[in-house]
């Protein structure tokens, strides 16, 4: 229609440093998602902005973690061993409780996410290695607090969102 304005603009990066404050409110207060794009250069690549708060509730909603356990008894494990995986990620871990099982595992993603989030590129190596698993490291990443530390009873918490939501 002709005068409708779009639904996402594309601005240059010139623009965007230039109206940061306006791009900012425009994103965070308005909703609105803006693209933006290297003007000067030959099929520019684009990035995407969008308020934070949106991107947690979608991810929350869409990527959520679930675990699978199994218990071992037997002469290497006389005392019963368990073995937690989430196959979101593909790793696990293992403990003679559940509680320590899981804290293994809450470990192992943490410490996966901070070496993915070193070198994004360089770890997932291509966009749709990329699409399947980063969404779960950003999860994870958006509970590090103020001085960049991971609270394992909150990446526990995330990692058993299926289970806990089944209890109640």
């Amino acid at each position: 229609m002709k005068g409708m304005e779009l639904f996402m603009q594309t601005w240059t990066v010139a623009k965007a440093r230039d109206n940061f404050t306006e791009l900012y409110r425009n994103v965070t207060d308005n909703w609105n998602e803006f693209l933006v794009a290297h003007g000067s250069r030959k099929n520019p690549k684009q990035m995407s902005l969008v308020p934070t708060d949106f991107l947690d509730v979608l991810l929350d909603k869409y990527f959520r973690f679930a675990v699978e356990w199994t218990y071992t008894q037997d002469d290497t494990a006389p005392q019963g061993w368990w073995t937690v995986w989430t196959p979101q990620l593909n790793l696990y871990g293992d403990g003679p409780t559940k509680e320590a099982a899981l804290h293994s595992l809450a470990e192992a993603v943490i410490d996966e996410a901070s070496y993915a989030f070193r070198d994004l590129r360089g770890y997932f190596g291509s966009p749709e290695r990329f699409a399947e698993k980063f969404p779960y490291f950003r999860r994870v990443a958006r509970l590090q607090d103020e001085a960049g530390h991971f609270p394992i009873e909150k990446v526990i918490a995330l990692l058993t969102e299926s289970e806990q939501g089944n209890n109640s």
